[in-house]
């Protein structure tokens, strides 16, 4: 960046005196155009004053038609030379007194056909009747700027007006710049931004979640084992069993933990793809449910029925156990010890329907559009143990699929999760189209 300084500009006038100085700013483009307008304030004021110095008879010195040449080498060649846009000069009629900048050729006519024309709304997508208007008033001798989006590029116009004799100003000069790649540069750093806020705050709650969440059935564990030491003989065999059932359940707990946050950072690098094999859907989702019996709490049922015009599917069985699991997983946790969950499960053109119902917690319903997100737990679940990882899995799962989830949810009355997931020969008509 250019910090900020004093540039004097000395003007050559009749007497050779001094006209003023400048403030240089940090933007190089405000720099071009103050250079440009006190350029073109030395040669109106020369034409003012003195004949072409180049014309037989004129009185001028071999120096002023050497600074005279000077002036017009350093305008044309700083005009010519203005990026991202163009470069105006016009009078109190709007006709063109000058014109110059990179964007020319964009205009598809030379230089030479815009001098003396005035400027319309055809001239550029930056300038229409509402723009002009706005032009006109830089006369009265405050500048004007404003930003145009057209046809998918983006425009800043800024109009100043140049000092004339007595104060009046008689032209002004129009810096029309193409700050498309800049607005879209200013975006992603924005959204840059916002993901890196989104990352810091998901690491804290990692962090925390999964100290808390490890620990638990960490704790679990080690309690039992050290109250199995301390029974023996047959008399203790129920309590055994009940220990036993309980390190079972923690370790599956640890197993879906670290599988879970396993998953996140497989999903966001793209490593996760769908491999689709034959699969037997019915002893398939049985054998889940022979999985998830070790969690359940005690006399709590899970009720499986299933319907199908054909047995055999197509489909990635990995991701499939992964939605089943999660959805039933949380359908135990937040239903009460005796209350039954239902698994449906049907087969039917092409399309695989999977409802999980419980009769648990509920979703508070201003909570309802939040539950996909990534570890967001409804205030009522806030003594239950979890993650807020489930659900946002399962909806990345179903997508990779190409499929769809849908659920309804009354407070303290339950919930009902459908997933309906397209078979191979539905997911090969999705990629042909």
């Amino acid at each position: 960046m250019i910090h900020t300084a004093i540039l004097c500009l000395y003007v050559v006038t009749g007497g050779g005196g001094v006209l003023g100085f400048i403030p240089l700013p940090e933007a190089f483009p405000w720099l071009i155009a103050l250079l440009l307008a006190g350029v073109y304030g030395t040669v109106r004021t020369s034409e003012g004053k003195n004949k072409d110095p180049k014309s037989k008879g004129s009185a001028d010195t071999q120096s002023e038609r050497v600074d005279y040449g000077r002036s017009e080498r350093i305008q044309d060649s700083m005009a010519m030379n203005f990026p991202d846009g163009l470069v105006l000069a016009l009078d109190t009629k709007m006709k063109f007194l000058f014109i110059g900048g990179k964007e020319i050729p964009e205009l598809k006519k030379p230089r030479k056909y815009w001098m003396g024309r005035v400027i319309n709304e055809n001239f550029h997508p930056s300038i229409n009747l509402d723009a002009i208007s706005q032009l006109k008033k830089t006369f009265d001798g405050d500048a004007t700027e404003y930003e145009v989006l057209t046809n998918g590029k983006s425009y800043r116009v800024t109009a100043t007006p140049i000092a004339g004799p007595a104060g009046k100003h008689h032209e002004i000069l129009v810096i029309i710049r193409d700050i498309t790649e800049a607005i879209k540069l200013e975006n992603n750093l924005r959204k840059a931004q916002k993901k890196e806020k989104e990352f810091n705050i998901l690491r804290s709650r990692f962090v925390t979640l999964a100290s808390h969440e490890f620990r638990t059935p960490l704790s679990t564990i080690l309690t039992s084992v050290f109250l199995l030491e301390n029974y023996s003989g047959d008399d203790y065999e129920t309590e055994k069993l009940s220990y036993i059932d309980k390190i079972k359940r923690a370790v599956h707990t640890l197993t879906d933990l670290l599988n879970n946050f396993l998953s996140i950072g497989k999903l966001e690098e793209g490593k996760i793809k769908v491999d689709v094999s034959p699969v037997q859907i019915q002893s398939f989702l049985e054998g889940i449910l022979q999985e998830v019996v070790s969690i359940r709490k005690a006399k709590q049922d899970v009720v499986f029925k299933f319907e199908a015009d054909y047995d055999w599917i197509e489909a990635d069985k990995q991701l499939l156990r992964n939605i089943v699991v999660n959805l039933l997983t949380n359908a135990i946790k937040y239903s009460p010890a005796t209350e039954e969950i239902r698994l449906d499960a049907e087969v039917k053109d092409d399309l695989l329907k999977i409802r999980v119902t419980d009769k648990g917690t509920g979703i508070p319903k201003n909570e309802q559009g939040q539950i996909f997100k990534r570890f967001f737990r409804g205030q009522n679940a806030n003594n239950i143990d979890g993650t807020g990882l489930g659900l946002n899995l399962v909806r990345k799962y179903v997508r990779l699929m190409k499929g769809s989830i849908d659920f309804s949810s009354e407070l303290n009355q339950g919930s009902t999760f459908i997933v309906r997931i397209p078979t191979t020969k539905a997911l090969k008509n999705s990629e042909d189209d």
